[in-house]
């Protein structure tokens, strides 16, 4: 898949959606919460671009791998999957919607990610309804691809 956005257009240190309007949008928290801020967010493209910082003493590195800890591939599903949410319930303004897992096809892993790290989660929508969406995504870390792949929403 091409990228869906040119990385050079994003800047980090902007805030597309408040912290207390992404507290609303998605009910994730403490461990599952694998968005940190939204920094893109172009509404007339569909498109979004959201990070989470990865931490060493996250919850997930002591096991995952002991004396190496490799950011578990799920949590970068959940993470795209977050992200594709926001985007969704911002582009159609669904505010009392809750999105849940439909689905992931053509999923890849193209890198091993490590903390400490910032791992970008782009998304867009190719398929956008009130019921149920499509969106390709990706996830970049220090400007290497190291995800991609569809994640399917539907409203519950």
């Amino acid at each position: 898949m091409p990228p869906i956005l040119d990385m050079e257009l994003v800047d980090p240190e902007v805030c597309a959606v408040p912290e207390e309007r992404l507290r609303t949008i998605l009910p994730q928290r403490y461990e599952l919460q694998m968005v940190d801020s939204v920094c893109y967010l172009d509404h007339d493209a569909k498109i979004i671009v959201a990070y989470k910082d990865l931490k060493v003493d996250d919850w997930w590195t002591r096991g995952h791998f002991p004396g190496r800890p490799i950011a578990p591939g799920i949590l970068m599903c959940e993470g795209a999957a977050q992200t594709a949410t926001i985007l969704w319930k911002e582009v159609l303004d669904l505010p009392d919607v809750t999105v849940g897992f439909g689905g992931m096809n053509k999923i890849r892993f193209r890198g091993l990610v490590t903390p400490p790290s910032r791992m970008y989660f782009v998304a867009t929508a190719s398929r956008l309804g009130s019921r149920m969406a499509q969106f390709p995504t990706q996830a970049y870390v220090e400007g290497k691809l190291v995800f991609e792949g569809t994640i399917i929403g539907v409203a519950i």
